[in-house]
């Protein structure tokens, strides 16, 4: 049965046994942890560790437990006493400093937050235990309570410990890079905020979800900039003084003016960050949509052109600039795109397939029945091109040539499911007798 169902049996069973053993520690502990597995007890387990330190049965360790289910409950204010305690037994325990420090500033005692974290550098300084793994932490806690200059500097320190120790790409670096990105920005300091976020991106190396993400926080900040127009400005000065320009930077202040719809700006970031990385699609893409939106179907048509003059084994960008090629009603540049998709590389079975559909599409069915057998002659193992071919044939009217090729399919052994193919074959054949 689901927990839903037997969840109340069993949080009564363990009320049973916390009243039958409430002076065996372990026990009622126990049972108040199986009782907090449950959301609607969550506030029954609370009052079981209160009534132990009422008796003063609670030690360190379920003293602990009990301010993380407090804070859980954001029931910081109940905390405090409990930390204060457990402090006075462990006043170089990290954790019980952290959690304070949640606790003062989320009941709305600020200062007395702000003096533990700067005591706490303080003291950890003063026993060597001021490390990258106490920096980062404390860090971490003073930018979720909005302490955003002591974050961004105790990111540096966990930031320049780690890296001399020779981590320049990993996912721990790229987080203390990003949430001091994030505190830098909520310090107005956008020129910090901008090479934090643009380290981060470095730091993820080949990660590519977690790095557009954090490619994604750049662009924010680009976005919250009170005057853009300024910054590049003041960014294109320093670019022609040190002659270093980066792409990725061009790119999301392009995005920034094209969420504004300031297009002419946008474009124009866009192209540069095009010149710098001349092969990267995001860019290209960009300048595309771009261009869609000022309705100049043409010049992305160009872009695309001069994209492909770069790397013409494209296809999605091919059929892209032939469809485009047709909206305008330049049917001759339209059938050069779509010729393109196997003049570079004759023997690209997916270029093939690609323009047999295209032909099919326009129903030129024996030009299609030509593609799909280049198809087969680079890819004979693969059944689909099979299936492609014969259904041409039968389009094209030519059954006895599809006759010959479902035959062939009969007869070969195929690695993938032979069965699933031979019955599909036998249907194909089944429409042609």
């Amino acid at each position: 049965m689901h927990w839903a169902a037997l969840g109340p049996r069993y949080i009564a069973t363990a009320r049973e046994v916390i009243a039958s053993h409430e002076d065996q520690l372990m026990i009622v502990l126990r049972s108040a942890r199986f009782m907090w597995n449950d959301r609607g007890a969550h506030n029954e387990a609370v009052s079981v560790l209160t009534a132990l330190d009422e008796r003063n049965s609670l030690g360190d360790s379920a003293r602990y437990q009990l301010v993380t289910w407090l804070h859980h409950l954001n029931r910081y204010r109940q905390s405090i006493p409990h930390l204060e305690k457990l402090l006075e037994h462990g006043p170089d325990n990290l954790n019980y400093r952290v959690y304070m420090v949640y606790a003062l500033a989320k009941s709305d005692k600020r200062d007395e937050a702000l003096a533990l974290v700067e005591g706490t550098e303080a003291r950890f300084t003063d026993r060597n235990l001021w490390n990258e793994g106490s920096q980062a932490q404390l860090a971490e806690a003073c930018l979720q309570n909005r302490f955003h200059e002591h974050a961004a500097r105790y990111y540096e320190e966990a930031i320049r410990n780690r890296e001399r120790r020779g981590q320049r790409v990993d996912s721990t670096l790229a987080g203390y890079y990003g949430n001091q990105a994030r505190a830098f920005g909520a310090l107005g300091k956008y020129d910090e905020a901008i090479d934090a976020a643009s380290a981060a991106v470095v730091a993820w190396g080949g990660n590519v979800s977690s790095r557009e993400r954090t490619v994604g926080a750049l662009e924010s900040i680009f976005r919250r900039l009170p005057n853009l127009d300024a910054w590049v400005e003041d960014y294109g000065a320093r670019v022609a003084e040190s002659g270093m320009d980066a792409p990725l930077l061009r790119r999301s202040i392009g995005k920034a003016y094209l969420a504004d719809r300031d297009l002419e700006a946008a474009l124009t970031q866009f192209k540069l960050a095009l010149e710098l990385q001349d092969n990267d699609r995001a860019t290209l893409d960009l300048i595309v949509k771009t261009y869609d939106q000022m309705g100049q179907n043409r010049k992305a048509c160009d872009a695309i052109l001069a994209a492909l003059a770069l790397d013409p084994r494209q296809y999605d960008l091919i059929q892209n600039l032939a469809e485009r090629f047709a909206k305008l009603g330049d049917e001759v540049n339209a059938e050069r795109a779509n010729s393109s998709l196997v003049e570079h590389e004759p023997n690209s079975a997916e270029g093939h397939r690609r323009l047999a559909v295209v032909r099919e599409k326009q129903r030129r069915f024996p030009e299609a029945v030509v593609q799909w057998q280049e198809v087969v002659r680079v890819r004979s193992f693969e059944s689909e091109g099979w299936f492609g071919l014969a259904e041409a044939q039968i389009r094209a009217g030519d059954q006895t040539a599809a006759h010959l090729t479902l035959e062939t399919i009969l007869a070969k052994d195929w690695p993938e499911r032979s069965r699933d193919v031979r019955n599909r074959a036998s249907q194909l054949m089944r429409r042609i007798r």
